[in-house]
């Protein structure tokens, strides 16, 4: 249950941060959308595909990356 509010929350925060970004910027670029988009596939649905070391990997290092990328740009 814990995995999918975190998921959950994951999703919409992505989704917020590419919707302020597109107000100020229509034409901008997503930086790694395709990698992105890949991730969110493979955690809603590929279950089988997705463990414990995966989603950890995930949330300790990709998505801080990601989460310091998006504030970059939005501090532009």
């Amino acid at each position: 249950m814990m995995c999918y509010f975190l998921l959950k929350r994951l999703r919409v925060t992505l989704k917020v941060g590419q919707n302020r970004i597109l107000k100020i910027d229509p034409d901008f670029q997503v930086p790694h959308a395709r990698a992105i988009v890949n991730t969110r596939n493979r955690v809603i649905h590929g279950y089988d595909s997705v463990t414990p070391d995966f989603l950890w990997t995930l949330i300790m290092k990709h998505i801080p990356v990601l989460k310091g990328g998006m504030i970059g740009l939005l501090e532009k």
